[in-house]
């Protein structure tokens, strides 16, 4: 026995090892295959979300049908999971018309199956997210699993006393027989609609229901669906009508305007595929987020089917607050050198003010579908992240990660080049982004309006008219040709000017001194000088605070402009050459007799009658001059020149008025 122990003691040494070395072999053999399970050349498990029309019509069948198809063979997607929403914009659903119920329930079928399109068994879904009922239960009942809501109620199939037909009959037992649930059909056909009815725990009690879930985002992480795959592609069949819209450099208001011009271009010759080359990087945050959601809301000419957005990041760009507009389109595309994020541009920015940023990006990104961290790091000021191409994709957040150039992505998406109109800046789009510059537009306002006080001061119609109506027709202009404020905005600036000038002159001419139409005048020009410069009717703090900064940028090139006409007025006379521009009053005739008046001014029963000199031309309203005191007068008639004789024929109150004699 004794010497038997050294043996056992190296056999039950060498099992130890020998154990030890398997079951390293064993774990490391787990941590491979998990490792190449997550990330191995395995293609990622796609999907489609699909809203079923209410009611079921044959046609809304074959736009189903149409869309399955398009994704299989145009956009070659390897769709495995099949998802149809029953309750559009959640919405009660029912079909009394069994016909085209049954035929998408064989399409369902065929999708179960594997006989559609030779893309093998997809699992199919329903989601009811309210009341289902009538024949529209039937494609329910039809697909393998059922995703329910609180507030989801499935049954009562016959929506009455109607009877089926054989055939009728013979698809709802076709359709219940999978589940296996004696009580399913018998309850349904109650007429009592309450009765008839199983709700969500119920219907999760017997195994009708998968699981309770309130929103399709909750449906996409239950079966780990991508997030373009939450957006559905509104082509279905129709031919592409492609737009390649290059943006390129720091967003900013002038920008983000001159894009929208081309989107809505775009959308006039009836595009329903957009792509956005963004060769970007920096720029302005808040204003490219009210891009995105236009991006996210952006209908055809019909204002009826979505527009297909696809957001490309070429090489070298990080894109920064083209961030948002790319997470406002349908999908990510980008090239392997290319991230996104990239806000390291604002270190520094005060924290709340950061706060807010990251807060609309991440609803922005829950909205979209995806991953919310990834988004909340890249404004976090401890990490700033950005994700290459590589990184993107294993998020879900690209859906391509190796489009080197236009020809890659456009065969990614079954899209002849031929069918692509591209759209760049042009020249006109540089001049109008130039005139719109803050500080350009304070020096056209500054401009406008010493051109326009000068006018008035001097006689005759002008250098100072001609230029001020050019700085403001250029305000206008670049304002409205980037879309930056709606027609309806613009519009209504423009004619709010015209009636403030219109009454500007009601009160130099027509009623001398300076009184509430006069007043009334310059607030109207000030508020239509204010509205060109916003988008919209201001309704949140943020939009507020655009008005306040609209308002400064008007009130400081209304002061200058002011301050810099009378200098010029003061100094304009004794400049040499300058001083032609100025039409000086004629002498006075020699033989005219004037009434001597005080500097103190005369009573009005004095004045009556007494016979001076027009100093400008009164049109009707002007200066006259009487002795050595000059008053504001108003001609009898439309027209006296300057330098001729005129007499006071009526007082009343402050206005004087004249007539002409010889």
């Amino acid at each position: 026995m004794a010497a038997d122990s050294p043996r056992k003691t190296a056999s039950v040494c060498l099992n130890r090892r020998l154990g030890g070395i398997l079951l390293a072999v064993a774990g490391a053999s787990f941590i491979v295959t998990g490792f190449c399970s997550a990330y191995g050349n395995d293609e990622p498990k796609d999907g489609l979300f699909i809203t079923v029309p209410n009611p079921i019509t044959d046609t809304a069948v074959s736009q189903i049908e149409l869309r399955i198809k398009d994704a299989v063979e145009r956009e070659k997607r390897p769709i495995k999971v099949v998802v149809f929403d029953f309750n559009p914009n959640g919405k009660p659903a029912g079909t009394g018309n069994i016909y085209p119920c049954m035929n998408l329930k064989n399409l369902i079928n065929k999708l179960n199956r594997g006989q559609y399109q030779k893309i093998g068994s997809v699992q199919t879904v329903a989601y009811v997210q309210e009341e289902v009922t009538d024949h529209t239960v039937l494609p329910v009942l039809a697909c393998r699993e059922i995703v329910m809501s609180s507030k989801g109620k499935l049954g009562h199939i016959l929506g009455g006393p109607e009877a089926l037909d054989k055939d009728g009959i013979q698809a709802y037992e076709e359709a219940a027989k999978p589940w296996a649930i004696p009580s399913l059909l018998p309850k349904m056909k109650e007429l009592s609609k309450n009765a008839s009815m199983f709700e969500v725990d119920e219907a999760q009690k017997i195994g009708l229901c998968k699981a309770k879930i309130e929103t399709r985002q909750g449906v996409q992480d239950l079966y780990g669906l991508p997030p373009w795959s939450l957006r559905e592609d509104a082509l279905v069949g129709r031919t592409p009508i492609v737009w390649r819209i290059m943006v390129s450099g720091a967003l900013n208001p002038s920008k983000l305007g001159s894009l929208e011009r081309r989107i809505n271009d775009a959308i006039r010759e009836k595009a329903n595929v957009i792509i956005l080359d963004l060769d970007c990087d920096g720029g302005e945050t808040i204003d490219a987020l009210g891009m995105a959601e236009k991006l996210r809301n952006l209908t055809d000419f019909s204002g009826v089917w979505p527009v297909k957005t696809i957001a490309y990041v070429p090489a070298g760009r990080s894109l920064g607050a083209a961030t948002f507009l790319a997470l406002g389109c349908s999908d990510i595309v980008m090239h392997p050198e290319g991230k996104i994020g990239g806000f390291d541009y604002l270190r520094g920015t005060d924290a709340k003010d950061l706060a807010i940023k990251q807060k609309m990006l991440v609803e922005l990104a829950k909205s979209q579908g995806y991953p919310e961290g990834a988004f909340q790091a890249m404004l976090d000021p401890a990490q700033f992240l950005s994700l290459d191409a590589k990184a993107a994709k294993e998020r879900g957040i690209a859906r391509f990660d190796d489009v080197t150039e236009a020809k890659v992505l456009y065969e990614r998406y079954g899209i002849e080049p031929n069918q692509v109109q591209a759209s760049r800046d042009n020249w006109l789009d540089n001049i109008a982004a130039f005139f719109r510059n803050p500080i350009v537009n304070i020096l056209l306002i500054t401009i406008g309006v010493a051109g326009l006080i000068l006018e008035l001061k001097i006689p005759g119609f002008g250098v100072p008219g001609i230029v001020a109506a050019i700085c403001f027709v250029l305000f206008f202009w670049s304002h409205a040709f980037a879309g930056q404020s709606s027609w309806e905005f613009t519009l209504l600036a423009i004619l709010l000017f015209i009636l403030g000038l219109a009454l500007l002159g009601v009160e130099i001419f027509l009623l001398p001194g300076f009184g509430v139409t006069g007043i009334s005048g310059i607030v109207l020009i000030i508020v239509s000088l204010v509205l060109v410069l916003l988008e919209q009717m201001p309704s949140t703090s943020q939009q507020w605070l655009n008005v306040g900064g609209a308002l400064m940028t008007v009130s400081v090139g209304l002061i200058a402009g002011m301050t810099a006409a009378f200098v010029i007025a003061h100094f304009l006379p004794s400049i040499p050459y300058a001083n032609r521009l100025m039409l000086a009053p004629p002498e006075e005739p020699q033989h005219v007799a004037e009434v001597a008046l005080t500097q103190e001014g005369l009573e009005a029963s004095a004045l009556m009658g007494a016979i001076g000199v027009a100093r400008t031309t009164l049109r009707p309203a002007g200066t006259a001059q009487f002795g050595e005191q000059f008053l504001d007068v108003s001609a009898e008639g439309d027209f006296v020149n300057a330098g001729a004789r005129v007499q006071v024929i009526q007082i009343e109150g402050n206005r004087i008025v004249v007539k002409e004699i010889q």
